[in-house]
């Protein structure tokens, strides 16, 4: 396969993307408009999997992923050919970036906030509960849409893109550690187990999705780079995306409605169910608080 040419000639949105013109037609196109359908296709499969089972999940939290998948259809073209990563490694001069691709860049980081608002409040909503969660939304909005403000002031595109992902990242390995923590704990139920389960793999997918193109972006030289392995590195990105999406949509369908179900701080829930059992009949113990609605999601 020969590297990729420099074909500015055919490019139009090179202003815009300036990734596209090293990225070539194909797989500019391809990012384009293949992502957003898939990503959008899998939201309104999620949608109609939450419309049906609305009765028996939280509401707050099926919202929470579907607004991810919605983000991620919305960033992954922009975050793929924005040349970002090739003008960090290549150290370019960060006011030669187009300033109509800055604009565009700004405008991704406010969809990045609220990929960052489901990173951070699905963690929170589990461990501190629904009003915690609801109330920590704009702060983890900023933690990442804090790039739009620094942009207009003259902060470095291209170190944001860097930093933006050591954010999300950082936000990922704690929800990673905290589900982790809740599968070895010995007094978490199993249902609590299997959904903590589906966030280290949702999790866990996602983080390892876009290491190998950023790698590629970082260490192959820009006249090396082929249009296969631009081609192959993002599709491999994209299919691991929708595989982590999987996972959260499938957790999400395992969480119940209600503030205090996998509220960790709340101490009384441990009591509530010590008195619940101590005052039920033998068949009511056989069936503990709340069993059924958490099984019944899952």
């Amino acid at each position: 396969m020969t590297a990729v040419a420099d074909i500015s000639t055919w490019n139009a949105m090179a202003v815009a993307l300036p990734g596209t013109v090293n990225m070539g037609p194909i797989v500019s196109y391809l990012v384009l408009f293949v992502p957003f359908v898939l990503f959008g296709a899998q939201g309104i499969y999620a949608r109609k999997l939450f419309n049906d089972k609305k009765a028996s999940i939280s509401i707050f939290y099926s919202t929470l992923i579907l607004l991810n998948v919605a983000s991620m259809a919305l960033v992954t073209a922009p975050s793929a050919l924005n040349g970002l990563v090739t003008g960090y490694a290549r150290k370019d001069d960060p006011t030669s970036y187009p300033p109509t691709a800055l604009g565009i860049w700004g405008l991704t980081n406010f969809v990045y906030g609220v990929h960052s608002v489901n990173n951070c409040c699905r963690v929170i909503f589990d461990s501190r509960g629904l009003r915690v969660a609801i109330l920590f939304i704009p702060v983890a909005f900023m933690l990442q849409a804090w790039i739009i403000i620094a942009l207009l002031f003259g902060f470095n595109p291209y170190s944001s893109f860097m930093i933006g992902a050591f954010i999300d990242y950082i936000q990922h390995l704690s929800g990673l550690v905290y589900w982790l923590r809740k599968i070895s704990k010995e007094d978490s139920e199993q249902v609590d187990k299997a959904r903590a389960w589906f966030g280290v793999g949702g999790v866990f997918s996602h983080m390892i999705s876009v290491v190998p193109v950023i790698t590629y972006k970082m260490d192959v030289p820009l006249e090396d780079q082929t249009t296969g392995a631009n081609l192959g590195l993002l599709a491999f990105m994209v299919v691991v995306m929708i595989i982590s999406q999987v996972f959260w949509i499938k957790m999400a369908l395992c969480t119940p409605p209600g503030e205090e179900i996998f509220l960790d701080a709340n101490k009384e829930k441990q009591q509530t169910k010590q008195e619940y059992k101590a005052q039920s009949t033998d068949d009511d113990i056989k069936t503990p608080l709340n069993s059924i609605d958490r099984n019944e999601a899952c």
